[in-house]
């Protein structure tokens, strides 16, 4: 916060060398004419995640969150690169990095994520799991085929079939 209320000119340019998340939370959160939003998405795509530990990439992922919330959707190539990149980390080891991941691969309509979310659904064991999982999972307009349909309905019966999965909405 301290660095958002510093004149841009001063600090944009040492964020986008540095592989640090929390910087380009605050680069979100700047006027679009300081650092157009493609040179940020560029750069974080850039970031190598393997390096960080899983609190680290959660702010990765949150600065990616951040971002899309303030200054939108990229469009066209850097979407589907911003995707490609992202999709490669999931699934992940880390419960919280994969629920991170859902979203922004929900939100970016990657179509290389419904299959990946589909064998998630399925080794699913928990009710946080396989709830966030369908949850977003509906919000997937493309790429259903009937195996992926099966999975999804087979994963909503066993959603209610956990203590209290009666309660989630129909």
């Amino acid at each position: 916060i301290a660095l958002e209320n510093q004149d841009g000119q001063y600090w944009v340019e040492e964020i986008l060398k540095k592989d640090a998340p929390e910087g380009f939370i605050a680069l979100a959160r700047t006027e679009k004419e300081l650092v157009p939003s493609e040179r940020v998405i560029r750069r974080l795509n850039e970031i190598p995640p393997q390096l960080f530990t899983e609190d680290r990439l959660l702010d990765l992922l949150r600065a990616y969150q951040v971002h899309f919330i303030r200054r939108g959707k990229p469009d066209g190539d850097l979407q589907t690169a911003t995707a490609s990149h992202l999709t490669r980390l999931f699934p992940h080891s880390s419960t919280a990095v994969n629920h991170e991941l859902c979203e922004l691969l929900v939100f970016l309509e990657d179509p290389e994520f419904l299959p990946k979310l589909g064998r998630m659904i399925e080794k699913s064991e928990s009710t946080e799991d396989l709830s966030q999982y369908l949850v977003f999972g509906r919000y997937l307009d493309d790429g259903w085929d009937e195996e992926t349909k099966r999975i999804y309905l087979q994963g909503v019966q066993r959603l209610e079939s956990f203590p209290g999965g009666q309660d989630h909405q129909k």
